[in-house]
């Protein structure tokens, strides 16, 4: 049992590492193998639709939708502790103040950059890797 929390993007690197097959390299990859020993536990995991979207940092699952952010409603989070006991999972209402929540907004903003200029970063990251 794991009980590392990840997201889609650990996917394939946690399936090759478990068969023991190493990442192709020059691609562009944000996932980790989830049993990797220097796997970062503390990054931000963004969970994305439209206009709903979800957040892990830790331990706690913040959820939020863009329409009521745009409207001022900051403190519209909801906030989850995730709490593990054996092979269950559950999320609950946690006491953590909805208001020290992270915005969505700056990873909109790197999400839209990628898209904008992936074909530029797949040209790029190929020579940088062969240094």
């Amino acid at each position: 049992m794991n009980h590392t929390i990840g997201s889609q993007v650990d996917l394939m690197p946690t399936i090759l590492d478990s068969l023991g097959i190493a990442l192709p390299t020059g691609q562009l990859y944000q996932g980790a193998s989830l049993y990797s020993p220097t796997l970062n536990t503390n990054r931000t995991i963004y969970l994305n639709t439209f206009r709903q979207y979800g957040m892990i940092e830790g331990a706690h699952f913040i959820s939020g939708d863009r329409e009521t952010d745009k409207s001022g409603g900051a403190n519209s989070h909801d906030v989850f502790d995730i709490v593990n006991e054996g092979s269950h999972t559950m999320f609950v209402p946690s006491t953590r103040k909805a208001q020290n929540t992270p915005s969505i907004l700056s990873f909109d903003s790197f999400q839209k950059n990628v898209l904008r200029n992936y074909l530029v970063y797949s040209h790029i990251l190929p020579a940088s890797l062969a240094k």
